[in-house]
């Protein structure tokens, strides 16, 4: 059996291995990033020339969103008026004998104008002109909260500089509207929606995908845990996943974080979640805005990347054999670290500390190797971008100890399993008894709600400055759960196999291996990363394991006299 076993693991690692690196060269391989920044919020704050002074050299694209005729208004680039607002200028001598009650009056530049009937056409809207004013329809007043409009001054601006132009669609945006604009603009090659769907969604995403096609547009797609917006997922496998992760920060946030935290967060999205677009938002003040940008720039070259337009990831594709794979990666999810914790219970030890740490780090192999290997079974371009993710994370954390102490209560009362258990039914419940049950509950919910991709339950802000120190201190942030509780308890739990407690010990410690397995499956995360966050995690959960079992044999020692 043992032979077997063996036989097995070296398959599995000669089937992983080569996909592992594959995965490896496709992350290492793609060193570009995009550095994206917003141009309508940058002349909300006067900061144009700032662009003007950095652009090229320490940015590469532009973004300009979509803004409707009443957004213009609030701007003061244009002004609406209903005909009961235009009688009143009778008063002042104003010959208004042509003014319709049923129209809608709008006035401005000429130019502007001239662009604003233009993009009402494209959407088959009837417009006329009179005397410097754009005539529509009262009946058509939604029309003044359609986007309409993108600014003239980013495409100057982003052609003399040499810049890319990326446009920022509305779900408002008509398929014959993206198409016109798309024509026009030229050259772009990425688009970014804006909304909490996508236009077209969900009756025409294959026509929508279809012109993107056409017109060889990537998609910048929105990490799923700053904003979902529906139709993403599916136009990007319709797309063959031509899309590229974005990183932004939302303007209220902002507010509270300083340039170095800033620069921070944004060299983690690229280090750590294969992010090549970074959206940047200015500061209030200018100066705070030029070194974010340039810290910005220089930090990414520091660690390897170039600034430049962003490429989409070699795509890899296996989709129709994702289903079995999908629940045969469950299985050694939940199986490996059962299977560990029978084997290391069964396996006991007198205190000897160098067998302690030859079986700790065995096990930790098996779930690294159990981890890799789900990686490749599971790696293409749909789990890379996180269009797809690993389902039955909680699964993976929970029913492995449910199975644990299911074997432990079995081995514990053997052949009258059955009948301890209906005696220990049948028996009255203590308080202390209910009250460690509800504890028991309250540590399964929290830890339950702490796991997944989304955890429920929100990092607290002093959670949040405890992993910054530890990103500063180490580049590579390992996991809470594995080098505070779990590493260093499964330690303690094998040296002590010889005690009635290190059953109880082993059955904590095996949270450290779930998550080693759970950390190596987030493949969105470059492998390099995944791999330095478990091995820095396995040695700082040594090193406190071995302080632990150094306290508890002086506890033993001066306390217990043994």
């Amino acid at each position: 059996m043992k032979k077997l076993a063996i036989l097995v693991i070296v398959l599995l690692v000669l089937y992983s291995g080569p996909i592992v690196l594959e995965k490896h060269r496709i992350e290492t391989a793609n060193k570009k990033v995009e550095l994206i920044v917003d141009y309508d919020l940058f002349s909300d704050l006067n900061q144009l020339d700032l662009l003007v002074d950095l652009a090229a050299d320490n940015f590469s694209s532009i973004a300009v969103t979509e803004k409707s005729l009443v957004e213009l208004a609030s701007e003061n680039k244009l002004s609406i008026y209903n005909a009961w607002e235009l009688q009143g200028l009778k008063n002042l001598g104003v010959d208004l004998a042509k003014i319709d009650p049923v129209k809608i009056y709008i006035s401005g530049p000429m130019e502007l104008l001239k662009q604003i009937k233009a993009r009402l056409n494209w959407a088959s809207i009837n417009s006329t002109s009179n005397d410097g004013l754009l005539i529509i329809d009262r009946s058509q007043a939604k029309l003044l909260s359609k986007p309409i409009y993108f600014a003239k001054e980013a495409q100057s601006l982003a052609y003399k500089k040499d810049l890319k132009l990326i446009p920022r669609f509305k779900s408002q945006t008509t398929m014959k509207e993206l198409g016109k604009t798309l024509e026009q603009l030229q050259g772009v090659n990425t688009i970014i929606f804006s909304g909490e769907q996508l236009p077209t969604y969900p009756d025409y995403l294959e026509d929508l995908a279809a012109m993107m096609n056409n017109f060889a547009v990537n998609l910048g797609i929105i990490e799923p845990f700053l904003a979902q917006q529906l139709g993403s997922k599916s136009l990007t496998g319709l797309i063959n996943y031509q899309a590229i992760r974005l990183h932004s920060i939302s303007g209220q946030e902002l507010e509270n974080l300083n340039i170095k935290q800033v620069v921070a967060r944004c060299l983690r999205a690229v280090e750590e979640r294969n992010v090549r677009l970074l959206y940047i938002k200015p500061f209030a003040e200018e100066e705070k805005s030029k070194l974010l940008i340039t810290k910005l720039n220089q930090n990414l070259k520091e660690a390897g990347y170039k600034l430049g337009t962003a490429k989409p990831f070699e795509v890899v594709t296996t989709d129709y054999w994702k289903f079995p794979l999908a629940i045969i990666s469950l299985l050694i999810a939940v199986v490996v670290p059962v299977v560990e914790y029978i084997y290391l219970l069964n396996h006991s030890l007198k205190e000897d500390l160098i067998k302690t740490y030859l079986l700790f780090i065995s096990s930790s192999l098996i779930s690294i190797g159990a981890g890799l290997v789900i990686t490749a079974l599971l790696f293409d371009s749909s789990y890379l971008l996180q269009i797809k993710q690993f389902r039955g994370v909680k699964l993976a954390f929970l029913l492995p100890l449910i199975l644990s102490i299911s074997y432990l209560i079995k081995i514990n009362y053997q052949s009258d399993f059955k009948e301890q258990i209906i005696t220990r039914f049948k028996e009255p419940v203590a308080w202390w008894q209910m009250f460690l049950g509800i504890s028991l509950l309250m540590v399964v919910i929290f830890y339950l709600a702490r796991t997944g991709n989304q955890a429920i339950i929100k990092v607290s802000s002093l959670e949040l400055r405890i992993r910054e120190f530890l990103a500063e201190i180490f580049v590579v942030r390992p996991r809470f759960k594995s080098f505070l509780i779990g590493h260093p308890v499964l330690l303690l739990g094998i040296y002590e196999a010889n005690s009635s407690y290190s059953r109880w010990l082993l059955l904590v410690g095996l949270i450290g291996q779930i998550n080693i397995i759970n950390t190596l499956i987030h493949f969105h995360m470059p492998i390099s990363i995944s791999l330095s966050r478990v091995s820095l995690g396995i040695v700082l959960g040594a090193v406190i394991g071995t302080i632990m079992i150094k306290i508890v044999a002086i506890i033993k020692l001066r306390v217990l006299g043994n």
